[in-house]
């Protein structure tokens, strides 16, 4: 069964596949791959077989192969096809069995360069305005798999060339260790929290600090304190768009002022599935359509059929689109007047592009369907 198993690991590596999941039925257990951001049946297994494969994984990331009422988790290193990948584990019981997903952490390109991953001139210019400042808040935004962490990534890889800032990172858990950067992973049984470790950090005369993501009031607050005493502060937050995160700051109780005069930009982003070329059909948008989605009636887009080349899923490959939202003074006063639905009217009448906007032109330009604008924005 060790032979199975990374043949398993093998082949979603080839296929690019970002999670794993063990779903165990009444008789069987069911593997899906995400592809793409999807899940996509791959095999069945009687449970026997699935048994075989859950202790094998257990014992080789030193998880309890004994222990089947509590959720575990643990993490694995193997080298696939010449490269070292991170498998992270996780157990979970269900009525029929413990459940396993493994998420798969391929090795980032550690050449990653923006242009490599805005190869819209636009975004690149944005991108490029983001982290010319010497001081302030970005956040990047999105769902869990919008690529944000990878984005956040290459900021810090642009920001420590040359070795001239002092950069410091707190996390959990470190995702890709980066060169010249102080990396902190935080150890909560340690009393290591996020808080904790960022006072630690700010005694050791960083220029940036990277916050792998806001979870509470205490450690956005702190972060915001960076700012305003000169430090350039990145991190991440889990909304969908930008708007939503001015508003999420908010909510978990930050001071208006404070959130105010510390946000610089906020880029919030989402990948999109390319509809397979050697598949797709075009088709004329019907009226209603058009009306809904605020496309012209009568313009010709692509729509998703499925084939071997694609798995059947009508789409091979992702996008990302990207929202910028730069702060202005008008901006910042909404802001401590928390006035979002009057921020949210300002940037309409500006021209804003919002990620709808972005997805809207995606299906325009061919890219992408109807169907994935409409399910993801």
């Amino acid at each position: 069964m060790q032979t199975d198993l990374m043949q398993i690991f093998r082949d979603a590596c080839a296929k690019k596949a970002s999670d794993l999941h063990f779903l165990p039925q009444d008789g069987v257990c069911i593997l899906y791959y995400r592809l793409d951001g999807a899940l996509k049946e791959m095999e069945r297994y009687n449970l026997a077989q699935y048994q075989e494969i859950l202790t094998r994984i257990k014992g080789m990331s030193q998880l309890d192969i004994g222990e089947t009422r509590l959720p575990q988790d643990g993490r694995i290193r193997l080298a696939i096809d010449s490269k070292n990948v991170d498998f992270r584990l996780a157990t979970l019981p269900t009525i029929f069995g413990e459940k396993l997903t493994v998420r798969i952490m391929q090795p980032m390109n550690s050449h990653l360069s923006p242009e490599q991953i805005f190869t819209n001139p636009e975004d690149l210019a944005n991108f490029k305005k983001t982290i010319s400042h010497a001081f302030g808040l970005i956040l990047f935004c999105g769902k869990t798999g919008s690529g944000k962490t990878t984005t956040a990534y290459t900021a810090i890889q642009e920001l420590s060339k040359g070795q001239k800032l002092s950069i410091h990172s707190v996390e959990d858990p470190v995702e890709y260790t980066l060169p010249t950067v102080a990396q902190t992973q935080i150890q909560p049984k340690f009393g290591l929290g996020f808080p904790s470790a960022i006072r630690c950090v700010l005694r050791h005369d960083p220029d940036v600090l990277f916050v792998s993501e806001v979870r509470d009031q205490e450690t956005m607050e702190l972060m915001l304190k960076a700012v305003v005493t000169g430090h350039l502060v990145i991190s991440s937050l889990h909304v969908s768009d930008s708007i939503s995160a001015a508003q999420r700051l908010l909510e978990i109780g930050v001071s208006p002022y404070m959130a105010a005069s510390a946000l610089s930009t906020v880029v919030s982003q989402v990948l999109l599935r390319r509809v397979c070329k050697h598949c797709c059909e075009e088709v004329t948008l019907d009226e209603a359509t058009a009306l809904h989605f605020g496309i012209l009636e009568g313009l010709k887009i692509k729509e998703a059929r499925g084939c071997e080349s694609c798995n059947h899923t009508g789409y091979r490959g992702r996008m990302a689109i990207y929202e910028f939202l730069h702060f202005t003074k008008a901006m910042k006063d909404m802001i401590r007047a928390q006035n979002i639905t009057g921020l949210q009217d300002h940037l309409v009448v500006s021209g804003h592009k919002s990620l709808k906007d972005r997805a809207r032109e995606a299906v325009v330009a061919g890219h992408t369907t109807i169907e994935e604008m409409s399910r993801l924005t």
